[in-house]
């Protein structure tokens, strides 16, 4: 992974935002209590929209680091635009 990829942690994020909607599929399954559904109120409901703000916000970042290693590349060395 480059310094600035953030490609790379935002598909490790995707996939244990995955992993954890699985896995509480799962749990759902034997823990149905009043106290399963104030943990799932309070922690997990809020998770998707802020993972999707997350997303959001890493691809536009992504874009303007992109955008800057392309302004401040030297076209002399090939090795000039990775930060």
């Amino acid at each position: 992974m480059r310094p600035c990829d953030l490609n790379s942690g935002m598909g490790r994020l995707t996939r244990a935002a995955n992993d954890l909607r699985d896995r509480w599929r799962d749990t759902r399954e034997q823990w149905t209590d009043g106290a399963c559904r104030k943990f799932e109120a309070d922690y997990l409901q809020a998770l998707a929209p802020l993972l999707s703000q997350v997303s959001a916000a890493v691809t536009k970042f992504a874009e303007v680091i992109a955008e800057a290693e392309s302004e401040c590349a030297d076209p002399d060395r090939p090795d000039s635009g990775l930060i």
